[in-house]
């Protein structure tokens, strides 16, 4: 899912679940500048069949990423915060997953921040149009 107003765009974003070395959580996808940025968090919310909310992964990354340039998610370092481990139950559980840039640094020290409300209200359509 994408914020117009993001620094950040991402494509085919999303977590898969390896069951290497027991079950944990995966990054995919791609991360494009559209400015200088020097950190970046992104918010991975995985959902149910029901598309129901049920965990929320984060990672935050710096980087130096020039405007133009991308980063494949699966490279992202987590020398401290994971990989994540999944549960066995929680992979019963889950379905799929809705990603967001959450907050971009960029290199002239401004930040940019993302509108959760605008995700929230994008999450609940879409968990709509999955009930029907």
């Amino acid at each position: 899912m994408n914020d117009r107003s993001s620094p950040i765009r991402l494509e085919n974003a999303g977590i898969v679940v390896s069951e290497r070395a027991n079950y944990s959580y995966v990054l995919r996808g791609i991360a494009t500048a559209w400015a200088e940025v020097t950190e970046v968090e992104v918010h991975f919310m995985l959902l149910d069949s029901r598309g129901d909310h049920f965990k929320t992964l984060s990672h935050t990354q710096k980087t130096t990423l020039k405007s133009g340039n991308s980063l494949l998610l699966d490279r992202f370092s987590f020398a401290r915060s994971g990989p994540w481990k999944a549960e066995a139950g929680e992979v019963k559980q889950f379905a799929t997953s809705v990603s967001f840039v959450a907050r971009v640094q960029k290199s002239d020290g401004t930040e940019w921040i993302a509108d959760t409300r605008g995700i929230v209200q994008e999450i609940q359509a879409l968990k709509s149009k999955v009930t029907k």
